[in-house]
C-alpha cells in the first residue's frame, strides 16, 4: 500500500502555531519597548531639564540675595555713619568702601552657597567698590563753556543740548526745539528742563549713541565680554581690554545735592536759619556769624563770593564796603593768603561795617563745605568730587586747563587724607581766589550718590546676578535712587 507523501509534514506541523505566537509575542515586546521608550525618554528628558531649571532657578534666587547681601553692606555702613556722625577723611573713606566690595554667604552648615563682588571700571582698572556719581560732571549743572570741552562735540550739539534743557521755545543758532523734533512717524518734544538720564542725550538733534556709551552699550560702567571681542558681537569695540565709555565716562545727570532743610548731611541755610545756628553749626564768633547772616541775604552774594569777600568789609545792607580787601586772610598778596589760621581786626571803619572778623580757611573752608544761601528745598545737581574725579572730568570744570588739572590731581595725592576743603586748593601757586570763586559752584570734597554694581555668584555652577542700584547717602534712611537687575 502506498503511504501519503506528506506524512512528514504533518509530523512537523503542530510546531507551526508555537512558532508564529513566538514571533508575535516578540513583536509585541519589541512595539511595548518602543512605545515606552517614546514615553520615558521624553519624561526623562523632561525631568533632567526640570531639575537644571530648578537648580538654576535657586542658582539665581542664591546669586541675587548675595548681591543684594552686598548692597545692604554698604547701606549700613553709611547709614552708620551719618547715625554716630562719623567724620571720615576722604582716602580713609575710600578705602573702607574698598574692603566691602567682596563677601560670602553660607548656609546653616557653613558652606559656602554664594559671594558677591561690588566693582567699577575706571579708566583701564576694574577698580573695587562702588562708583562715585560725583566722580563725573553733572550734565545738567554744565554751561556752554564746558559742554564744548566733550570729545568729538560741534557747536550745533552744544546748542542743541542747551535748548534741550532751557525752558524757552527760542532757537539758538544750530540748535533744535519742539519743530525740529515733530517728525511724521515719531514725533516727541525736548524736556525744556534737566535730563532725567544719559539716555535721553541721545534724543538731542546730532547725538548718537557711539557719543554717548562708546562701547559700553549697557552704560553699566563695566567691561562686559561682548564690549571687548571685536567685531564679534556686539557692539563693535577694538578689543583692547579697556573701556572707551565715551561720554558716559565723564558725565552724569545722577548725582545730587541736598537741599538746605535736609535732616542728617543737609546744607544749613544762611538766609534762612538764625545767627546763634549758624555760629554753632561752624565754629565762629558771634560777629562772623552776624555778618555771614546779612551778607546771605543781600541780592546777588553766593557763598563762592565768600572767598573773595572778607567779612571784615560787610556793611550793614550786607554787601562790602567800598575799599575792602579780596578774601577773608590778612597778610594775603596777589590772590595768596598766609593761611596760617590768625583772626584779623576788621580792615574797615565800625561805623561802615559790621565789625566782624575775618574768617580763617579753615572757617571759610567749613562754611562753604555746610552752607548754602536761598530758600529753595529743591535738591540741585551735584558737584565734582576733586578727591575722586579723573583728570578728564577736571578739565570740563569752567575755568580749569589741562595744567591745572594736573595740579589738582597732584595735590590730593600729596595729602594723606586727601583734600578736605575745597580752600586747600589756594596752595596751588597759579591758583587765585579770584580763581578758586569761578570753580566753587562746581566742586565738593565728599559726594552723596554712589552706584553699587553687584555681581551675585551662586556655587557651585557659578550662576551669575548683577544689580544695579544707585543709593543718595543724604538723608536717613539711605534712599534708593533707582534699582535694576540684570
Amino acid at each position: 500500500m502506498n503511504r501519503p507523501t506528506h506524512s512528514s509534514n504533518l509530523l512537523r506541523s503542530p510546531a507551526a502555531p508555537r512558532s508564529r505566537r513566538r514571533g508575535s509575542t516578540l513583536l509585541l515586546v519589541l512595539w511595548v519597548v518602543t512605545i515606552s521608550s517614546l514615553i520615558i525618554i521624553p519624561l526623562q528628558l523632561s525631568a533632567q531639564r526640570q531639575a537644571v531649571s530648578g537648580r538654576e532657578a535657586l542658582g539665581r534666587v542664591r546669586a541675587k540675595w548675595a548681591a543684594r547681601a552686598g548692597i545692604e553692606s554698604y547701606i549700613a555702613y553709611l547709614e552708620w555713619q551719618i547715625d554716630t556722625e562719623q567724620e571720615v577723611e576722604p582716602t580713609t573713606f575710600e578705602e573702607e568702601m574698598k574692603d566691602l566690595a567682596h563677601g560670602t554667604i553660607r548656609d546653616a552648615g557653613n558652606v559656602l552657597v554664594a559671594e558677591y563682588h561690588i566693582q567699577h571700571w575706571i579708566n583701564d582698572e576694574l577698580v573695587d567698590g562702588p562708583a562715585d556719581a560725583h566722580s563725573k560732571a553733572n550734565l545738567n549743572r554744565l554751561d556752554e563753556e564746558t559742554l564744548t570741552k566733550l570729545e568729538d562735540i560741534t557747536p550745533e550739539i552744544v546748542a542743541a543740548i542747551l535748548d534741550w534743557i532751557d525752558p524757552d521755545d527760542d532757537v539758538r543758532e544750530g540748535g533744535a526745539e519742539a519743530g525740529y523734533y515733530n517728525h511724521p512717524l515719531k514725533p516727541y518734544v525736548p524736556r525744556n528742563g534737566p535730563f532725567k538720564n544719559l539716555q535721553e542725550l541721545e534724543l538731542v538733534y546730532g547725538v548718537t549713541p557711539l557719543l554717548v556709551r562708546g562701547e559700553d552699550w549697557n552704560l553699566n560702567g563695566l567691561l562686559d565680554p561682548n564690549e571687548d571681542d571685536g567685531s564679534d558681537s556686539w557692539p563693535d569695540d577694538n578689543a583692547d581690554g579697556r573701556l572707551d565709555a565715551g561720554w558716559s565716562a565723564v558725565l552724569t545727570t545722577g548725582s545730587w545735592e541736598p537741599g538746605p532743610i535736609e535732616p542728617g548731611r543737609g546744607r544749613l541755610s544762611l538766609s534762612t536759619s538764625a545767627v546763634s545756628a549758624i555760629r554753632e553749626a561752624f565754629g565762629i564768633d558771634q560777629s562772623q556769624a552776624n555778618a555771614l547772616f546779612q551778607y546771605s541775604r543781600a541780592e546777588g552774594n553766593t557763598l563762592a563770593g565768600l572767598i573773595t569777600t572778607p567779612l571784615s568789609s560787610i556793611g550793614r545792607n550786607g554787601q562790602p564796603a567800598q575799599g575792602g580787601t579780596s578774601g577773608n586772610q590778612a597778610g594775603q598778596t596777589g590772590g595768596q593768603s598766609t593761611r596760617r589760621g590768625r583772626q584779623n581786626q576788621p580792615q574797615q571803619p565800625q561805623g561802615q561795617t559790621l565789625g566782624a572778623r575775618n574768617l580763617t580757611d579753615e572757617q571759610l573752608g567749613r562754611v562753604l563745605a555746610g552752607g548754602t544761601i536761598g530758600t529753595t528745598y529743591a535738591r540741585q545737581p551735584g558737584r565734582v568730587n576733586i578727591n575722586t574725579a579723573p583728570i578728564e572730568v577736571l578739565e570740563l570744570l569752567p575755568g580749569v586747563d589741562e595744567a591745572l588739572a594736573d595740579q589738582i590731581d597732584l595735590l590730593r595725592h600729596s595729602k594723606t587724607m586727601g583734600i578736605t576743603s575745597i580752600i586747600e586748593l589756594l596752595q596751588i601757586p597759579t591758583l587765585s581766589r579770584e580763581n578758586l570763586a569761578a570753580i566753587a559752584p562746581f566742586i565738593d570734597v565728599s559726594s552723596n550718590v554712589f552706584i553699587i554694581t553687584a555681581s551675585g555668584v551662586a556655587l557651585p555652577g557659578r550662576t551669575e546676578v548683577q544689580l544695579v542700584v544707585t543709593i543718595d547717602r543724604s538723608s536717613l534712611p539711605i534712599r534708593v535712587l533707582e534699582y535694576v537687575e540684570r
